[in-house]
Formats: structure tokens, sequence, C-alpha cells
């Protein structure tokens, strides 16, 4: 079946099916089995990320994937080719209405220089329990996540603080990783 270039093993279905790329018409791609997916945004039918790849390296090459390390899975990015109920219903993502587009969630990002450029974003120390930093993880900016005072000083996380002179929601001292940014707010103290 592979050995044919118009063909695609599908090991779900364990059958021989069409190359998504030879499906034009979104009813095709979408009862082509577990091989194909449609893109909506581009309105092509292509291979599913985990039928694309199914190491780290390939996946991470593989346009419009990223490997998903907790699942070890190669999985579609949240972008553009998601309409937003399929955002919506997708665990990783949020659906931006302002934007009208698909964005990750920042908490599924490991890259720590992604989650920095990312103005959604912010790069949050971990601790263990003896309260040394142990690590970074991604999360979602503190003003974003709460908007008012109350949210923000009620969090569960115990990780953001309100800035009364800003009126918004920033990140607790002990968990921001930079000290340059830590030393130049009069709200922290750092050691």
């Amino acid at each position: 079946c592979n050995a044919d270039a118009r063909c695609l093993w599908d090991a779900s279905y364990t059958t021989c099916r069409s190359t998504c790329s030879s499906l034009a018409l979104r009813t095709d791609c979408e009862t082509a089995g577990a091989v194909c997916r449609w893109n909506s945004g581009g309105k092509y039918c292509e291979k599913q990320c985990q039928v694309a790849a199914t190491t780290l390296a390939p996946c991470n090459a593989v346009s419009g994937c990223y490997w998903k390390n907790n699942t070890a899975v190669c999985t579609r990015v949240c972008n553009d080719t998601y309409t937003r109920d399929e955002c919506r219903n997708n665990g990783d993502c949020n659906w931006n209405d302002n934007e009208q587009r698909c964005e990750i969630k920042c908490a599924m990002i490991t890259d720590m220089n992604v989650c920095k450029a990312d103005m959604r974003c912010i790069v949050e120390n971990t601790m263990n329990n003896m309260g040394m930093v142990n690590g970074s993880i991604c999360v979602d900016d503190p003003g974003i996540r709460f908007p008012t005072e109350q949210g923000c000083n009620n969090n569960l996380m115990n990780d953001t603080i309100w800035n009364p002179d800003l009126q918004v929601c920033v990140q607790a001292c002990v968990f921001r990783p930079d000290p340059e940014a830590c030393e130049a707010d009069a709200m922290c103290n750092s050691t």
C-alpha cells in the first residue's frame, strides 16, 4: 500500500486508502478514516499529525503539528485551521474572540522562549516542597486570568498579587524568574 505514492495505510481500520492530499472534497476527507483531516483555514485535506509523525523531531518538522510531551503524540497546532467549535472542544486550545482565531493555551507551551514571546503568557518559577525553585512553566498572564482585584486576591494557586497603583493583577514576586524585573518592581524585594 505505502509503496504506491497515491496510497496510505490506515492502521486504525487496517485498510489502504487514497492519500489525504488527493481528496479535494471536505466530505471525502472527513470520511477517510483516522488518517486525514480537513484543514478549514487552507480548505484542503491533509494527514493528521499523529499519522504524519510518531516521534519528536519529525513531528516538529511537520507544518501545523507539535510534539505534546505529556502524551508523547504528534498533535495539531492550535491555529487558524480550526473552526471556533473545534478549538473550543480541544483542551489544548483557547478561542480568541477578538482575533477570531484559535490559540494554544499558555500551559501547553513547553519552550520558555516561546512563552516569553507570547504576550498572553508569562514564565513562572515552580517550587519544590522546601520553597526552592525547581523549574519553570508557562501560564496565562495574571491580568488576563484575573481581571478583578477580588479574583486576583482569591487565587487558589496563590501566584498573583494585586497592584493597586496599576489596578491590575500581576505575578507574585516569589514566582518571577527574572531578578532584574523583580528588583525594578517596588512591590517586590528581591534577595
